[in-house]
């Protein structure tokens, strides 16, 4: 195909600056003329290009043109001239216009006085000539004409006056917006510039006066304003604001302390605005106004850590994807959260911004960055979002009431404070240990937006400075003691400290400044000292009175009731008790607890009578908290129940009961392997210290440290004592070998024998075979010490850096190695153990063992003649299957071990090597294995067969062995019913115990543990529909979390889950819950897409001859990539990676193989995705949905706004909103957006669908939102621009009552509609379809829609129904119509 070039000259810019705009206009060829197949650069002249064009791309029109005028947004419009490559008219013609002479100036303004001058000689040839002509013109591009005035220097040079060159008519520079932009200049700069003698053959020193002062390039839209005091409130500078710009719509956000930018969401007058924010003075305030400049950078915000620079470079150039253009810099503010991004072109930062970012999974925010404030900003309004405004801190309980009651202390406090803008309180929180710290400004001013951002770590900062200068000490003293010194110690007491004693501790405690509470404590021990060696005094103990007393215990039932006797009793405080001189003493005697009673012998009996009537009196309860989130709560409290149990002489003792198994539905929760023909290998779930065999394995290191969680859980729950023989090791430095194995006592385990084995890390050198060898000999040890059974966690993950299945493979070769050891079978050990708590670990390594077995006999196994049978066989083996309900029965078979001696075989008890299986009374499971395997009656009969099916059975390992194995597999894949496990889950029991004197003081703490209980837990239901569609992962979720959370969750309903328990863990559960809902809900809509995607249409790749489809999964995934506009996809299937390219049409694999692809339609739409708008509500399979928002939502206020803004106008009365419904018609939706996506392929550089605004009748709006809107009502209101369906640019105009007619009661209805405009022409009276595109060519089809003026459009119509979607249905009231009652509707 042949090509013609054409230079285009007079560029504004370098190519690669204005290539954008340039592309759009000659590419474009409604407004060129022509489509040029591309734009290159000139090879001489970067303000030059060349444009190609094939044959028919109508270069002939682009030509006879000559003069393009393009609108560049930076610069304005300029002209640009276009002709042939080659064309050799004089250059003259091609430059562009030399501008008015103006008058020159000096730099005082006055007129400069020139001399005469001369034509420009087109040679010169000498010094001499060239200082003989006295003035010279010269034209600089960028400056234009300079004349200079030249003289003789000394040198033998010439040397240019210092002229000032002529000052430009100044170009009218324009915003993005098309209005003009205010160009301040700077003063003009003398450069200097000296020429090369050698190159001009004279010198020439020359100074240039060049104006350099361009025009800053200032934000249309966005202001910074100064002036506004902490005191004022955010609503008043939004009115400020609003009333400066005529109520433009508008968001301010901090620039710094003293400053703010408003951000405009559409042009303003910006004379007016700048006058009105000098003139006003809200509340005194001196407003200060400054523009804003443009900004060519962008911060990008986000997760980065896996995104290239590269990738993301050229994510940012890529107009098409981004927005974005050619990049100037990047500069990384952190390498992985943020980036500031500076583009070549300004225009790039603010479409970059407008869009919304996505990267290989990986969402982006992004905001204009100014490099002069270092700040970015979001255009959104300021807020105290996510910002506290009240806070809590820490303290000592005996500081906080120490300074609570002081109020010298508070008030120095509060004063510390008030530098950082808070006030303190105490006793606001409900913990007795934090003090409250609140923001002391008003919430709604300016200064809580200033210091908010700081506020929180600013005012903890100073509190805990304040509160650091306290401490508090305690002294552990008797009561009979503190009631000698009390009057001593409260005398040291000073404004700074104070003292005082804690009779339920027994301690006093000394709290105030550090070096006063120091000094106060060393005085109290003195006091103490001396206090204890005057008592020693007074009771004259001496070895006489030592040997009189007496001595008698007294036995207790139990330590609780001993503790009870000595914290609440006081027996020693009996005044007749005290009167003998009797001491009581709780006391243990070879762990049984007593009261020892000790006094002179006569009078010892009495007092233990005394001491037997008063424990008499004693009663207790046991009460038993078995629901879910109860022991947490009483755990929780346990301190503050056992403080208020004291004032009524009681005390409660806590002990949890043991957690019963989470299993209780049948569920087999273990897998069996016959690794060789003696042991078996089972993997099973649950903890290790919970299994009672012969030997427990527990893992180390070489450092003997219990420094892995199987090894501390070990500890915790063995004692002590299993830790000896480490501690023995490590004292004699006994070096240890990886793979040394030592035993140990079993201390509290359920075992015989505990053996550590010392594992390699998996950096090792022979990692692996060191592991192998680890087990090994743990094995062996188990063997020597007679152990039958031995169980082990999964050796070498975790810790020691092993994989899952490095510790399968080492497991099971080590067992193997162990069976060849004994040929004749090991004389002890058969069972081995591998134990986990985690199910799902258990089922992974069931999968690698069954794998590593099946792979082994695929090896070894040599293929009989009957091949079928036996690969039915090895595959049920293995198969998955899911069985509703099994049910087994005991005794299902026996094998006859002796066998005829006249055989090799042995039999069943129902088959024979001659006859087969005896079908009459074969095991009912056996059957169902074969039914399952394939295996036909007849193959059961048959001699051969059956003796195949018989001897693959042995070699599994005996009949039992296959259909452990069966069961296992059929079982093991059950569906997870809910219900069932949800009540198996159980809780951790806490047993509570109180002890008093009356059976009134226990019913006062039963109460207040009921009350506890019923205050801090919980009971919250979950509704949805889809709880039935959860996928098996989902519902082991909710299992797991009912676990974790301990709460209870019932299955009130197929529809309906009731959570029980504590608070917060209600509440996370629910909140994850929901996402399960949620995430239900997504692949529900993905699955009726994908459905509708298959009937409408599939991708199809081509196989040798024929066109396969792809499947619907991958068809839909390349169809979302599609509309997407993506250049390529990358899938997955059957192990093999694809990439395609959607540009070509080719799918290429991994080995670099590729093949055709093509996307097949089935339906009439040429893209199948259309997607419901994201505010739509479930349709549950309905066609139409008429929703009424909630007048509180943010979508209602949205829509309500911007009819309320539109609806303002002096020829109608103000509205009301009385109700907005959103309108969700399937149908409808379908074809409007078929029509739309065709305008946005047909104009893809332009807006092609718009908001409008419809009146309509009460009566009309039921049929429009059944059927959409009708053109055939065209003329009811006239129709001046033809016969269609008419829609306004503003509200204002459809309120009026001809189009808008009121109801019976006054309301009156107007449809906010999605309208596809794309490209319009001027209507007219009796137009019936909008004017061809080309009135020459048939084909290029018509306008989509007619307007009342083509350069600010107000009305608008279209001649197709669905070029509009009747989005929402606005019913309002004008606001002179008054009500006695509120309207309802």
């Amino acid at each position: 195909m042949s090509e013609k070039t054409l230079v285009l000259e007079g560029l504004p810019d370098d190519l690669d600056s204005v290539r954008t705009t340039l592309a759009l206009y000659f590419q474009n060829k409604r407004r060129s003329g022509g489509e040029a197949a591309r734009i290159q650069e000139h090879p001489e002249d970067k303000r030059k290009a060349l444009l190609v064009y094939l044959s028919g791309g109508g270069s002939q029109q682009v030509l006879s043109k000559r003069i393009h005028r393009v609108d560049f947004k930076d610069v304005g419009t300029a002209q640009l001239r276009v002709k042939l490559l080659g064309d050799s008219n004089d250059q003259a013609s091609s430059k562009p216009p030399i501008l008015p002479k103006p008058k020159l100036e000096t730099l005082t303004g006055k007129p400069l006085q020139t001399t005469d001058r001369q034509p420009v000689s087109k040679s010169h040839k000498g010094s001499q000539q060239f200082h003989n002509k006295r003035t010279h013109q010269v034209d600089f591009k960028d400056v234009g004409t300079v004349h200079f005035t030249i003289k003789q220097l000394k040198e033998g040079g010439v040397q240019a006056t210092n002229f000032k060159p002529p000052l430009l008519p100044k170009p009218k520079l324009k915003t993005l917006t098309g209005k003009p932009l205010q160009v301040r200049q700077s003063p003009s700069k003398i450069h200097r510039v000296k020429v090369n003698d050698k190159a001009n053959d004279f010198g020439i020193s020359v100074d240039v006066c060049k104006e350099e002062g361009v025009a800053r390039k200032w934000d249309p839209r966005r202001f910074i304003l100064t002036g506004f005091n902490d005191t004022c409130k955010n609503k008043l500078v939004t009115l400020f604001i609003s009333s400066c710009s005529q109520n433009v719509e508008h968001t301010w956000e901090l620039l710094d302390e003293d400053r703010i930018v408003v951000t405009f969401r559409e042009d303003i007058d910006i004379k007016t605005f700048l006058s009105e924010c000098t003139t006003k003075k809200p509340q005194g305030m001196d407003i200060k106004v400054s523009h804003l400049e443009l900004t060519n950078s962008v911060l990008v915000e986000g997760d980065m850590s896996t995104i290239r620079e590269d990738i993301l470079t050229g994510h940012f150039s890529s107009k098409m994807r981004s927005g974005g253009g050619a990049i100037k810099s990047l500069l990384w503010l952190n390498k992985q959260k943020s980036v500031v991004i500076t583009f070549k072109d300004y225009h790039a930062a603010y479409e970059v911004v407008q869009q919304r970012h996505h990267l290989l999974g990986v969402g982006f925010t992004t905001a204009l960055f100014y490099s002069s404030f270092q700040k970015a900003l979001t255009g959104k309004m300021t807020t105290l979002s996510g910002i506290r405004t009240n806070i809590t801190v820490p303290v000592h309980e005996e500081v906080f009431n120490f300074i609570g009651k002081n109020e010298p202390l508070k008030k120095d406090f509060q004063n510390q404070l008030t530098m950082v803008r808070a006030n303190v309180f105490f006793g606001k929180s409900t913990s007795p240990r934090k003090i409250v710290l609140e923001m002391a400004v008003d919430k709604e001013s300016l200064a809580a937006l200033r210091i908010g951002p700081t506020w929180e770590c600013k005012a903890k900062r100073e509190a805990q400075a304040f509160l650091t200068k306290y401490t508090v000490a305690e002294l552990p003293v008797k009561v009979d003691m503190w009631k000698r010194v009390k009057n001593d110690c409260l005398s040291l007491v000073s404004v700074e400290a104070d003292l005082s004693f804690k009779e339920t501790s027994s301690k006093i405690v000394i709290v105030g400044l550090k070096d006063v509470v120091r000094k106060l404590s060393d005085k109290s021990r003195t006091v103490l000292e001396n206090a204890t060696k005057d008592l020693a005094v007074e009771r004259n103990i001496n070895d006489e009175s030592m040997v009189s007393d007496y001595v008698e215990m007294i036995p207790l039932r139990s330590v609780q009731e001993m503790e009870f006797v000595e914290s609440c009793m006081n027996l020693s405080e009996i005044p007749e008790v005290k009167n003998m001189a009797i001491t009581i003493l709780a006391s243990r005697v070879q762990n049984r607890p007593y009261l020892k009673v000790t006094g002179k012998k006569e009078h010892i009996q009495d007092a233990i009578i005394m001491v037997k009537q008063r424990l008499s009196s004693i009663v207790t309860e046991k009460l038993t908290y078995s629901n879910a989130g109860e022991a947490k709560v009483l755990k929780k409290h346990e301190v503050n129940v056992n403080a208020r149990c004291k004032e009524w002489h009681c005390k409660v003792f806590q002990s949890p009961g043991q957690i019963s198994p989470g299993h209780k539905s049948g569920r087999t929760r273990r897998f069996v392997h016959r690794i060789s023909r003696c042991i078996t290998l089972t993997i099973a779930e649950g903890d290790l210290h919970d299994y009672s065999v012969d030997a427990l394995i527990c893992p180390m290191s070489k450092s003997l440290s219990f420094d892995n969680p199987t090894a501390q859980q070990l500890l915790n729950i063995g004692g002590c004592q299993i830790e000896e023989v480490c501690s023995k090791l490590q004292k004699e430095k006994k070096a240890l070998l990886t793979g040394d194995v030592f035993l140990s006592k079993p201390g509290n385990l359920h075992t015989k024998s505990l053996i550590y084995t010392i594992l390699p890390k998996r950096n090792q050198y022979q990692a692996s075979h060191h592991l192998k060898s680890a087990i090994y000999h743990s094995l062996h040890k188990a063997e020597d010490g007679n152990g039958t059974s031995i169980a082990m966690p999964v050796l070498g993950i975790g810790t020691f850096g092993f994989s899952i299945k490095e510790s399968c493979i080492a497991i099971r070769e080590a067992i193997l190695q162990f069976s060849n050891d004994h040929q004749n079978s090991p004389k002890n050990l058969k069972t081995v153990f591998v134990v986990n708590p985690d199910f799902k670990t258990v089922e992974e390594i069931n999968t690698l063992i069954a794998q590593l077995q099946s792979a082994e006999r695929t090896q070894s196994a040599r293929v009989p003649e009957n091949q079928v049978c036996s690969r039915k066989m090895t595959s049920v083996a293995y198969h998955k299957t899911v069985c509703e309900e099994v049910k087994y029965k005991k005794n299902l078979g026996k094998v006859v071990v002796g066998a005829p001696r006249t055989r090799r075989h042995s039999s069943f008890a129902f088959w024979h090597l001659n006859t087969g299986f005896d079908l009459n009374n074969l095991d009912p499971e056996l059957k169902m294995f074969f039914d399952m395997s394939g295996i036909r009656e007849a193959e059961l009969k048959d001699k051969e067969m059956s003796k195949l099916i018989y001897d693959f059975i042995q070699k599994r390992g005996g009949l039992e062995a296959v259909k452990n194995e069966f069961r296992t597999e059929v079982l093991t894949k059950q569906p997870l019913s809910l219900n069932t496990a949800l009540a198996a889950v159980s809780f951790p029991v806490m047993t509570v115990e109180v002890y008093g004197t009356s059976p009134a003081d226990l019913a006062n703490v039963k109460k207040l543990l009921d009350d506890l209980i019923s205050e801090e837990c919980t009971s919250r239901d979950v509704q949805s529909s889809y709880l039935a569609n959860l996928q098996e992962a989902d519902r082991e979720a909710i299992v797991t979390l009912s676990k974790n959370n301990q709460v209870r969750i019932l299955v009130s309903s197929s529809d309906k889950l009731t959570v029980s328990g504590k608070k917060e863990d209600v509440l996370d559960t629910v909140l994850n819950i929901s996402s399960f809902i949620q995430t239900a809900k997504e692949r529900e809509a993905q699955e009726s897409e994908m459905k509708r995607l298959s009937e409408t249409l599939c991708w199809e790749v081509a196989e040798e001859e024929e066109w396969v489809p792809l499947n619907s999964s991958i068809s839909f995934q390349l169809e979302l990539a599609f509309h997407k506009k993506e250049q390529g996809f990358t899938y997955e299937e059957k192990g093999e990676v694809y990439t395609v390219d959607f540009k070509k049409l080719t799918r290429r694999n991994s080995r670099g193989k590729s093949c055709r692809i093509r996307r097949t339609l089935i339906g009439d739409s040429d893209t199948a995705i259309i997607q419901p708008p994201p505010t739509w509500t479930k349709m549950d399979g309905m066609n139409l949905r008429i929703i009424t928002l909630h007048s509180d939502s943010a979508e209602y206020k949205k829509i309500e706004n911007h009819f309320l803004r539109s609806s303002r106008h002096k020829s109608v009365s103000a509205v009301q909103v009385v109700k907005i419904q959103r309108i969700q018609n399937q149908q409808q939706w379908q074809r409007y957006s078929v029509l739309k996506e065709t305008a946005d392929k047909k104009y893809p550089y332009q807006i092609n669908e718009h908001f409008l605004y419809h009146g309509t009748t009460k009566e009309n709006s039921q049929k429009i939102n059944t059927n959409g809107f009708n053109r055939s009502f065209s003329g009811r209101n006239g129709a001046s621009c033809g016969h269609g369906t008419y829609f306004a640019k503003e509200a204002w105009y459809s309120c009026q009552n001809n189009y808008s007619t009121p109801d019976e009661f006054g309301l009156k209805y107007v449809y906010r509609a999605r309208v596809v405009t794309g490209a319009v022409c001027l209507g007219r009276p009796g137009m019936m379809e909008p004017d061809p595109l080309d009135p020459n060519n048939p084909r290029a089809g018509l306008y989509d829609c007619a307007v009342n003026n083509l350069m600010d459009p107000f009305t608008f119509v279209v001649f197709c129904d669905a070029a509009a979607y009747p989005d929402y249905l606005i019913s309002f009231l004008p606001l002179e119509l008054t009500y006695a009652e509120p309207y309802c509707c």
